[in-house]
């Protein structure tokens, strides 16, 4: 079951064409608090929801699992993650599994600032980062600089600082943000799989190169070596469970690699890394019924260079 499923139509799909390439049995379920969302209706069966930061979210969540003898919940946006994280065993003592790290994981990715820290504190290279008011406490701050939530997603919110005066009319504005060091250079999206062992197993980089509503609308695949490498480290130094992990680089104009945000999630733009090669719902399907061989996954098989351009389409109903 997809939660907060939105408009994830095109994910749906590949799970559908990977089970049946596979030979898998496959039901799709959905969720969402939105009735007009487009995924909901891309789903075998689907139910309307409060809010997953309702304090009924879970139970009903429980509810429908039971009622649908649901396998697996896949997440699809950051909020949920702490939601899902904390009450991964009652979904585990239901008999189904969810794609959720662990609460340490969340915690650490959920809040920029203790992203920075914690990347900074395994030296992986990422933008400075702090709260506002240290750095207008701060003589020597260099600008510009980017203001955005500290638990934003999908690019709302964000800003950029040319002077102290900006900082103080944003975060004035704006509750809960953080300052993040400026980074001229081209930002990458890294889809990374995890084996129920936690290992790593594929990294596909791709080039954000148009987004739409904070989502890419159009990306490419990059195969560049120090974009995987970096991007493998982080995640390996979290020690992400099972599942999907979104790592977003910056490669800065002077060479240099910086992690700005990590999503233990699905990404919006995966279903460019599936297309080219990396059958991230074929291998979580047959993890599941204890089919996948290690072995076969081969890291690097996928197209480079491939192209992704997103487009409208309709729903009726």
């Amino acid at each position: 079951m997809f939660t907060c499923v939105g408009r994830r139509v095109g994910l749906i799909n590949l799970f559908r064409e990977s089970a049946l390439r596979l030979g898998i049995e496959l039901g799709v379920y959905g969720c969402d608090a939105e009735k007009l969302s487009p995924a909901l209706y891309a789903c075998d069966e689907h139910q309307v929801v409060n809010s997953v930061l309702d304090e009924t979210y879970i139970e009903t969540l429980l509810d429908m699992i039971k009622k649908w003898d649901i396998g697996l919940i896949i997440p699809t946006i950051d909020t949920e993650l702490p939601v899902l994280a904390e009450h991964k065993q009652r979904i585990l003592d239901c008999g189904c599994e969810v794609l959720v790290s662990e609460p340490r994981v969340i915690k650490a990715c959920y809040d920029k600032l203790n992203t920075y820290k914690y990347l900074s504190a395994h030296n992986v290279g990422t933008p400075m980062t702090c709260l506002p008011g240290e750095a207008l406490a701060s003589k020597d701050f260099e600008y510009p600089c980017i203001l955005k939530p500290a638990h934003g997603s999908a690019s709302r919110g964000i800003h950029k600082a040319y002077s102290r005066k900006d900082i103080e009319f944003f975060s004035n504005r704006h509750r809960d943000v953080i300052v993040q060091e400026y980074v001229q250079g081209k930002e990458f999206t890294c889809d990374v799989f995890v084996d129920r062992g936690g290992e790593v197993r594929c990294c596909v980089p791709r080039q954000r190169i148009e987004t739409r509503g904070g989502e890419v609308s159009k990306s490419q695949i990059v195969k560049r070596q120090d974009l995987i490498d970096e991007a493998v480290k982080a995640v390996k130094s979290l020690g992400c469970s099972f599942g999907m992990i979104t790592v977003q680089e910056l490669l800065a104009d002077n060479g240099d690699i910086m992690i700005f945000d990590i999503n233990p999630r699905f990404g919006g733009g995966v279903p460019l890394a599936i297309h080219a090669g990396a059958d991230f719902p074929g291998w979580i399907m047959q993890s599941l019924g204890g089919e996948l061989d290690h072995d076969k996954i081969n890291f690097y098989d996928y197209q480079d260079g491939l192209i992704m351009l997103r487009y409208d389409s309709e729903i009726w109903l």
